[in-house]
């Protein structure tokens, strides 16, 4: 029997590995934060200057890798601004930490995860010329170039992107880099192998 021909698939995650989203994941966590604790001290007097918000988010990049998923950045940040030690929050923060100070700021993963999401959407929203939304984000250039490599010489047969970022946001973010949409390389990656959070015309996974 003649061998059965070999497809080859390649699986990619989003933040990470193609997008470098930790400034815009620390600055749309400052706008949920507004929207969940507006009367908190670090945000309403604390951070007035542009200055001590570039550090803020600065202090959030370091310690970007305890997050899990975009929703825990506004408890970072507060935690930041409450002036607790970096190394501590690495240490703890997903062993117990991020709980407590959930139960003491009396929120919930889902009350998070609107607050988050709906600052990406207004900002986003306000974005329609301006671009500023996708400014803040980088891209992993070298990774970007080889998935257009990849698609550009048909090299592979299907190029897939896994992530927990809503199917627009990945989609314009991806658009960006010319790997999906029109004028994207190779015909660029295909709608149906975008598995994203939200539901819509993409595949979905559960939102967090």
């Amino acid at each position: 029997m003649a061998a059965a021909a070999r497809r080859i698939l390649v699986a990619l995650d989003f933040d990470g590995v193609l997008v470098d989203s930790a400034a815009e994941t620390a600055l749309a966590g400052f706008a949920a934060a507004k929207a969940l604790w507006p009367g908190a001290a670090w945000l309403t007097r604390r951070l007035r200057r542009p200055d001590q918000l570039a550090a803020l988010v600065g202090n959030f990049e370091q310690i970007r890798p305890c997050l899990e998923t975009g929703w825990e950045s506004a408890i970072l940040l507060h935690l930041l601004a409450e002036g607790m030690p970096k190394e501590d929050i690495m240490a703890n923060f997903q062993s117990g930490l991020r709980d407590q100070t959930m139960a003491k700021l009396n929120v919930t993963k889902e009350k998070c995860n609107d607050a988050l999401k709906q600052a990406r959407e207004e900002w986003i929203g306000e974005d329609a010329t301006s671009d500023d939304w996708l400014a803040a984000h980088g891209f992993y250039d070298g990774a970007c170039q080889s998935v257009r490599d990849l698609l550009a010489a048909g090299r592979v047969e299907d190029v897939y992107v896994i992530t927990t970022k809503a199917a627009d946001f990945s989609k314009r973010l991806l658009q960006k880099q010319q790997l999906f949409g029109e004028g994207a390389v190779g015909g660029g990656i295909k709608p149906e192998h975008i598995y994203v959070s939200d539901l819509g015309p993409c595949c979905s996974l559960p939102y967090d």
